[in-house]
């Protein structure tokens, strides 16, 4: 697959987008999906914030090239986080977090909630943004919001912050935009050599028009070397057991 072959949703073929429908039913009645919605749910309503639920591009202000690039919003819940934390450094002070597709602010949240020093997303739907925004505005929590940063920008043109960081991404746009991301990375770490960790999430099985070979161009970028994503007890190994959860890092890892 090529960096601009991510087929739009209209240029699925109908076998495709059966396909793509079948595996929506399929993860709707999936008791291991709904005890992630349900952790989802609980874990904004204890905080006074919205940011579950799924928002489809359709409607959002968004220019035409850019949007051809993106996928929807699907927000990552705390046990998936929690995976992630547990392949991360066990102090967390001394990095930022960047979200490059932070969508309504969930992963930020959580990242302050863990300890990083700074929390920002990067977001190219303005509504969505605002939204993230009003969320910190709302939260009712044990994190200083402060702490965190919502930037309205395209993710493929974000220069990273100086320090050590990880980025996260959970399969947020196609692979035209992550070659500039890994780009992009490749020029900070020139100009500073340092740790940088990134973490990437999707299904195993994506939908079509979803899919990408975002993993491989990490991998072949020779960036960064694989690090473990322990899933926990055999209760979190089958609920998380849908998802492709992966960690790297570049640098010194401690």
């Amino acid at each position: 697959m090529t960096s601009d072959s991510n087929p739009t949703p209209s240029q699925l073929s109908f076998p495709q987008r059966v396909q793509g429908l079948l595996g929506r039913i399929s993860r709707r009645i999936d008791p291991r999906h709904k005890m992630l919605r349900a952790e989802s749910h609980a874990y904004d309503a204890a905080r006074s914030i919205e940011t579950a639920g799924i928002v489809p591009l359709d409607g959002l202000s968004i220019d035409e090239g850019r949007r051809d690039s993106g996928f929807i919003y699907v927000p990552t819940g705390p046990r998936i986080f929690t995976a992630f934390r547990r392949a991360l450094p066990d102090d967390l002070s001394r990095y930022t977090f960047i979200d490059l597709g932070s969508g309504k602010g969930r992963t930020l949240i959580l990242a302050a909630e863990a300890g990083f020093d700074h929390a920002i997303g990067v977001e190219f739907a303005s509504e969505l943004t605002a939204v993230a925004n009003r969320n910190l505005r709302a939260y009712d929590g044990p994190a200083d919001t402060g702490r965190i940063t919502c930037v309205a920008a395209d993710a493929g043109a974000y220069t990273l912050p100086p320090g050590p960081s990880v980025i996260y991404l959970h399969n947020p746009f196609a692979e035209d935009v992550m070659e500039r991301v890994l780009a992009n990375v490749r020029s900070s770490l020139d100009a500073d050599p340092r740790e940088i960790w990134l973490c990437y999430l999707q299904l195993r099985n994506e939908d079509p028009g979803d899919e990408t070979r975002n993993i491989e161009l990490v991998e072949e970028s020779g960036l960064f070397r694989p690090s473990p994503v322990p899933r926990g007890g055999i209760r979190d190994r089958v609920i998380l057991s849908p998802f492709d959860l992966r960690a790297y890092v570049a640098g010194p890892a401690t």
